[in-house]
This record gives structure tokens, C-alpha cells and sequence, in this order.
């Protein structure tokens, strides 16, 4: 079954964290520090499959998220970093990268995979079994990807074009 393999280490992209980039000059576009962003201090791993396939998508160090883009006034109820976080990561990352992830399989060859949308957010509903999330809450977080996640995955497609060439992609 799919696992996480490395803890999530994150920063909360607030008016504190930015005062402290600018102190450093790594400064983000300031639209990003406003509460709801978050960015991995670490690498984040999550295998796909059975464990030791090997097939894993490497969330990067610096990669920002907002967790579970949830409407606001279902925040209460699922907030965005709720049980499911990691799950939402990942689906994050999947969906800013038109589904395309890398990773060197069990003969270290570099292999390449390409998730279409409705796999991405089952891949979303797999990694909410993997973390326990209830039945009922994994339900209605994929129902909530399956309606509301197409304008977000047609706009990355459009932002992004997708290039492989012998199990490299650069978007």
C-alpha cells in the first residue's frame, strides 16, 4: 500500500516569515506570505504501491502549498491542514506539475510517470487511507477535488507545458 516515507518539516508563509526572508534577501512575491501558504523545509516522499517499488514522487525542499484548498466557510469543519495535509501536499504538487513525476525504480534506471487528473486525485484518495483519515471525510475530500479541481488543473495546464524526453521533465 502507498506511504509516506519522510516526515513533512513546513513553514508557515506569514508577515513574520516574510520580515525574516527579507532580512536573509530570499524573499518570496509577497502575495505568498498571507497565512494560508506553507513552504517544505525538506524534501517530503511519498511511495506510490506496494512498499519498495520504488515509484516515489519527491516533493522538493522550497516547494509552497495551501494544503487543502478548502472554501473558507468549510473551514471549521475541514480546515486545510487537517488529518489529510500530507495527502494534500502531495495532490498539490501533482496537479502544479500536470501529473508528471520522476523517480529512479528498483535498477536505478530514471523512469518517468504520467498521472492524468482523475488519477492524481485518486492517488489523493489512496494517500487519505494511508494516513487513516475517516471514511466519510475522505468521501467528501474527494468529491471535493473531483468537482472543484478541474479549473485549477486546466489553469496549470495552461500556464505549463509538458516536456519529456528520456525520463526527464522540465515544465
Amino acid at each position: 500500500m502507498s506511504s509516506f516515507t519522510t516526515d513533512l518539516d513546513i513553514r508557515l508563509l506569514d508577515y513574520a516569515a516574510y520580515l525574516l526572508d527579507v532580512e536573509k534577501n530570499e524573499a518570496l512575491p509577497e502575495d505568498l506570505y498571507d497565512g494560508e501558504h506553507w513552504q517544505l523545509n525538506e524534501e517530503f516522499d511519498y511511495e506510490i504501491g506496494v512498499k519498495g517499488s520504488g515509484k516515489t514522487i519527491h516533493v522538493p525542499k522550497g516547494y509552497i502549498t495551501d494544503f487543502a484548498s478548502v472554501p473558507k466557510i468549510f473551514w471549521n469543519i475541514f480546515p486545510p491542514t487537517g488529518k489529510y495535509g500530507k495527502a494534500a501536499v502531495i495532490h498539490d504538487y501533482l496537479y502544479s506539475h500536470n501529473g508528471i513525476f520522476s523517480y529512479k525504480d528498483k535498477d536505478g534506471i530514471w523512469q518517468t510517470e504520467i498521472l492524468n487528473r482523475q488519477e492524481c486525485d485518486a492517488e489523493f484518495a489512496v494517500a487519505m487511507i494511508a494516513l487513516r483519515v475517516g471514511w466519510l471525510t475522505r468521501r467528501l475530500m474527494y468529491r471535493g477535488v473531483r468537482v472543484g479541481g478541474g479549473w485549477t488543473w486546466k489553469n496549470y495546464l495552461k500556464k505549463q507545458k509538458r516536456v519529456v524526453l528520456d525520463g526527464v521533465h522540465s515544465i
